[in-house]
């Protein structure tokens, strides 16, 4: 549909909506001031503290997990208020069952 019989059609629904650049649907958008939300695209780069908290996250992963998970179980009865006794984790319902 070309850009005069869109703006037509959406003019229909809602007066601002006429107003709007219709998207091409040719490929992404070229403008750099362009914020590609359907693709959940950040316009904006990460905080250095979260680029930090994820690079020590990632730090010691080639090592296997805890045997008894106590530090994921110890961090989630934390966060919800349970004893660390009352929380189970493993690989999965077959694990645990």
């Amino acid at each position: 549909m070309c850009d005069a019989k869109l703006k037509t059609v959406l003019s229909l629904f809602s007066p601002v909506a006429s107003k709007l650049d219709a998207l091409s649907s040719n490929g992404p958008a070229t403008d750099a001031n362009c914020v590609k939300l359907n693709t959940n695209e950040n316009p904006f780069p990460l905080p250095k503290s979260v680029m930090q908290s994820a690079i020590a996250a990632i730090e010691h992963q080639y090592l296997y997990p805890e045997d008894d998970n106590l530090s994921l179980r110890a961090a989630a009865s934390d966060a919800y208020g349970f004893s660390k006794d009352q929380v189970i984790a493993g690989n999965g319902s077959s694990e645990l069952l």
